[in-house]
């Protein structure tokens, strides 16, 4: 995956995180409340590469879902291409936030 398929999260200023209008307008519906509540988790959690690793229990309990709740949300993105997942069996996954803007294709 290139560089060029990522997307800046945080903001300069601390403890702000940025979930674009493109996400929201061409995702929202498909992706729902509880899908838009996972993204906003990984948002919270992402670098500055646009990669984060937090658990699903993790996800789980900052959001009020079941576990099992918070997989089929992430299967679900991964899916509509807003997020890659480079999975590991011994440590956490890492959840990598794709552009979603309108130059990226579906």
């Amino acid at each position: 995956m290139s560089q060029n398929d990522r997307f800046i999260v945080r903001d300069r200023r601390p403890g702000y995180l940025r979930v674009y209008n493109d996400l929201y307008d061409r995702f929202g519906a498909q992706l729902g409340p509880y899908g838009l509540a996972v993204y906003v988790a990984l948002c919270r959690y992402t670098n500055q590469d646009s990669e984060c690793w937090p658990s699903y229990n993790t996800i789980a309990k900052g959001t009020g879902m079941s576990r099992r709740q918070v997989i089929r949300e992430v299967a679900k993105m991964e899916g509509l291409n807003i997020i890659s997942i480079e999975r590991n069996k011994h440590t956490s996954n890492v959840f990598i936030l794709l552009d979603t803007s309108d130059s990226q294709s579906l």
